[in-house]
């Protein structure tokens, strides 16, 4: 993901006009686009939200249960409520419905993360106590353990293929790609970012989730975890022309993730993923791939020198 060489910047009056008005078009679709992606993500991950909704589909389970015993004594709740009743059974049957479809897939997803978490936990402890001749074949194969089991399960749920890659600060102060995951997956070697330069770049330097939903659109959501009254929360914001543009033959995704790789020590690096479909990400895989950093980040921790 090398940014492309700058061409010379123009100064013809319509030309100029024109560009700039593309690019404030650009900017409100961006901001139609974020916001959708925000509201989608509010309705289904808020936790004050999600209390409510099983508040509310509590009651819609209090008024079917009145139903089934008004019916033993000839009375039925529509009878009861008049022509309100399709205002409220219909919207809390639905609720009902919804909020166990939401459910059944939270578990499977959960399922699925124990099933795969094990053996890298496993693998992390092995990690420790190796010798210093070993550490960086050890780390190797470990890193790219935990890649290809990220690779598989993203590949499986978004029925389309990603690819993994982890960015590391490099003696130049440059982040570029130390591990990628499928093998031979193409891209441009010469690839590298300043801290705060790009999606990678901003992620390393801020210590904070990026999501790039559409390069179309180069502006990025921020995703920063906040602690308020002992519980984990989540912070969202937008970052204004965040992607930075590559060579074509290399721009074979359509959005990306940037999670830092951290440990109680430092951020070490970045780990991206990226997929072919628009908006391909939301905050259940966030959630997922921030584990996941987090055990490459304390195995590179044990690893360093």
């Amino acid at each position: 993901m090398s940014p492309t060489p700058q061409r010379k910047e123009t100064t013809e009056m319509l030309t100029v006009v024109l560009e700039e008005l593309s690019f404030a078009r650009s900017i409100i679709l961006c901001a139609f686009y974020i916001c959708w992606w925000r509201m989608k993500h509010y309705i289904w991950y808020d936790p004050k939200l999600n209390r409510g909704a099983l508040i509310v589909a509590a009651f819609s389970a209090l008024i079917l249960f009145l139903d089934t015993i008004l019916f033993v004594f000839g009375k039925e709740v529509p009878v009861w409520l008049g022509r309100s009743a399709i205002f409220v059974l219909v919207p809390t049957a639905l609720l009902l419905a919804v909020h166990r479809v939401a459910e059944a897939g939270k578990e499977k997803g959960e399922r699925t993360f124990a099933d795969r978490i094990g053996p890298l936990a496993d693998a992390l402890t092995d990690l420790s106590g190796i010798k210093p001749e070993d550490r960086d074949e050890i780390l190797t194969n470990f890193v790219s353990k935990l890649l290809g089991q990220v690779q598989a399960e993203f590949t499986a749920v978004k029925k389309a293929p990603v690819t993994v890659s982890v960015m590391s600060r490099y003696p130049d102060g440059k982040l570029r790609i130390a591990y990628l995951f499928p093998p031979g997956t193409p891209y441009d070697p010469n690839v590298c970012f300043e801290p705060g330069e790009g999606g990678a770049g901003y992620c390393f330097k801020e210590n904070t989730v990026v999501y790039i939903p559409s390069i179309r659109y180069t502006h990025g959501i921020t995703i920063s975890v906040v602690t308020e009254a002992g519980r984990v929360g989540f912070k969202y914001g937008l970052k204004r022309r965040l992607y930075v543009p590559i060579s074509e033959e290399y721009e074979v995704y359509e959005s990306f993730l940037c999670l830092p790789v951290t440990s109680p020590k430092a951020t070490h690096a970045v780990m991206n993923i990226d997929s072919r479909d628009r908006d391909a990400f939301d905050m259940r895989d966030v959630h997922t791939l921030r584990a996941y950093a987090r055990i490459l980040g304390d195995g590179i921790s044990l690893c360093a020198r």
